[in-house]
């Protein structure tokens, strides 16, 4: 079971991996800004404020759908403000020299990820997936600095407030972010230690698979592969080939995502490195105490796959 003190101090996501870690799963290297240490050159005060306002704006426009009433305005107009106070206000000198130290001695490699952590994402509360935004291939220092605020600042995107306000949520800023060694994926997706669909036996794994880095899968822009495992048979159930027509590769040279068009002629992995795969996520299941949706990487080392674990998530769906 992930230590619930540290996901109070670095949000699920983060403690999640620091969990990952203390267990022998290897994610790729990775530092945590606790939220309380990214607040501490902010004005929060005025920040407070400005979420009084958005609070009291969003009961009066709870029962309206559309975005473009008054109501609607006055939230994106405060949405906006809030994001812009935290993106326009620097880091405090100890976190960049934090951030420097790991850069300059080579610990992430040459590029990296940045991920939020909100105090109440990825956590048995609620998932909060895809509310917040991830910076990707960044290859940089400069703009690893300037991408540790954009992601902070994203937990005022109107997407991320609505869900807050659905769930029940707090809209305090409570926002870590994780900086993570980017991996040069060969396959990436996502897995579910149950099947969050069926809800069969906890021996049954779900795995989705596609070319290159896993934000296509995430962002629903391609169908991947689908592998449905019973991992006490060690066999596989069902699997699908997806379109996964194309593929999202980073060019570190320009600090951008490239993406390539790919054929759809075969699955990703084959049977045993699926069933592999399984055995991973479903030995997590039983460690970690609960079903657990994975984002997965893996790459090509010595002619077989390695699987990386960049996070792992309670399944709050069943």
């Amino acid at each position: 079971m992930i230590d619930e003190l540290n996901a109070d101090i670095y949000g699920g996501k983060a403690a999640s991996l620091v969990w990952l870690k203390a267990n022998g799963f290897n994610p790729p290297n990775f530092i945590i800004l606790p939220y309380r240490e990214l607040n501490r050159n902010l004005d929060m005060r005025h920040i407070a404020q400005l979420i009084a306002r958005l609070e009291s704006a969003l009961v009066s426009n709870n029962d309206s759908s559309d975005f473009f009433d008054t109501r609607s305005m006055i939230i994106n107009f405060i949405a906006e403000k809030l994001r812009d106070e935290i993106r326009n206000t620097p880091l405090d000198i100890e976190i960049i020299n934090k951030i420097s130290h790991a850069w300059k001695s080579g610990f992430f490699g040459t590029t990296v990820a940045v991920r939020s952590s909100a105090k109440t994402e990825d956590s048995l509360r609620g998932s909060s997936a895809g509310q917040y935004e991830t910076a990707l291939g960044i290859s940089s220092l400069s703009d690893l600095l300037g991408a540790v605020r954009e992601i902070q600042s994203s937990y005022f995107t109107i997407r991320a407030i609505r869900y807050r306000s659905a769930h029940g949520l707090t809209h305090a800023l409570e926002m870590s972010v994780v900086i993570q060694e980017m991996i040069p994926a060969l396959i990436s997706g996502i897995a579910f230690s149950k099947n969050p669909i069926t809800r069969e036996s906890y021996d049954s794994v779900v795995i989705n698979a596609s070319w290159g880095l896993g934000d296509l899968i995430v962002g629903g822009e391609v169908q991947p592969d689908e592998y449905v495992i019973d991992v006490r048979k060690s066999q596989i159930l069902a699997k699908h080939r997806g379109t996964k027509q194309k593929i999202h590769t980073v060019d570190t040279q320009h600090n951008k995502r490239v993406e390539q068009k790919r054929s759809n002629t075969e699955y990703c992995l084959n049977d045993e490195e699926a069933i592999n795969l399984a055995k991973l996520i479903n030995d997590l299941e039983k460690r970690i105490g609960y079903p657990v949706d994975v984002e997965w990487v893996a790459t090509s080392e010595d002619d077989s796959l390695k699987f990386r674990f960049l996070q792992a998530r309670p399944i709050t769906t069943l």
